[in-house]
């Protein structure tokens, strides 16, 4: 089960990088005494930098003005609704509560399968008034499940307000 949680998180994490991979060749503009990205800011009238719609700048990338691509706060959000599981998290790079998250998910479906498993095995027996633990067992999904999807529509909501920050600290766009 552990090879599995990490090929799932190891292929999760390739494919977040390739949706923010971005074009290493930057090319900077000079506006004045500043290096401007040329993707994401322009020259101002008074020969300063400012960032396009989408772009801030984050110095500890480089030494260029707008030179951050800001994520969705909207993707981030359709991806977490539709997706669940964490993937909204991971494509924010906010890594540690997506794997908490993706870990929760994990537990549920074991949990599930557990649940069939022993009600299957309770009707191939003839007396299931015997087995009061799979009552509590049943019952336990069923609240984890409610707990996930509420969870689930509150990070929606909070992604759209512009509550999270990414994983840098930095607002969504």
């Amino acid at each position: 089960m552990k090879n599995y949680n990490f090929i799932i998180i190891i292929s999760i994490g390739i494919l977040i990088n390739f949706i923010n991979f971005q074009n290493k060749d930057i090319k900077p503009i000079i506006c004045g005494i500043e290096k401007c990205d040329l993707k994401g800011g322009f020259c101002s009238k008074y020969l300063n930098c400012s960032c396009h719609n989408g772009y801030l700048t984050f110095l500890k990338i480089n030494d260029f003005k707008c030179n951050y691509k800001m994520i969705s706060k909207f993707k981030s959000g359709i991806l977490e609704l539709i997706l669940g599981f964490g993937i909204g998290h991971f494509y924010s790079l906010r890594y540690n509560f997506a794997k908490f998250k993706l870990c929760l998910y994990l537990i549920f479906i074991f949990c599930c399968l557990l649940s069939y498993y022993y009600i299957r095995k309770i009707r191939k027996e003839s007396d299931a008034n015997e087995h009061p633990n799979i009552s509590v067992g049943v019952l336990s999904t069923i609240c984890l499940f409610i707990l996930l999807f509420f969870w689930q529509l509150i990070d929606c909501i909070l992604f759209w307000s512009g509550f999270y920050l990414d994983g840098i600290g930095l607002i969504m766009n």
